[in-house]
């Protein structure tokens, strides 16, 4: 395995989850969704927005990169692990509840990323 996928895969699901927890932030901050232009400019006034912005792009460009570098499958499959890291810090920082089916359903999708990254081969673009 080459030094970007090993930097890459981390780094992506580091700033997916960074962007994800900043949202929940955000939406704590902001409140429910109101139609008009009150909650609008509360929403646009929140600086996490403009990070969150900044963790999107960044995420993208490392997508990109680790395509160039690694099947499709198993880069696909890493972008999601957010999910899981995302669930994590929900329950530890945001005091949400884990039941034993979510907690199932985390394990099933480490593990079929796990399943994908260790048996999918690069296609040689020869």
């Amino acid at each position: 395995m080459n030094k970007i996928v090993l930097i890459g895969f981390p780094l992506l699901v580091t700033i997916d989850t960074a962007s994800q927890v900043c949202i929940k932030i955000i939406g704590n901050r902001v409140s429910e969704f109101e139609f008009g232009t009150a909650w609008a400019a509360r929403t646009l006034n929140e600086p996490l927005l403009y990070l969150v912005v900044l963790f999107f792009g960044a995420a993208f460009a490392v997508y990109l990169m680790l395509l160039k570098s690694a099947a499709v499958g198993p880069v696909y499959a890493a972008a999601h692990l957010h999910l899981v890291t995302v669930l994590i810090i929900s329950v530890l920082y945001f005091g949400e509840h884990l039941g034993w089916l979510q907690a199932l359903g985390a394990v099933m999708i480490v593990g079929g990323v796990t399943v994908l990254a260790t048996t999918e081969e690069r296609e040689d673009k020869s």
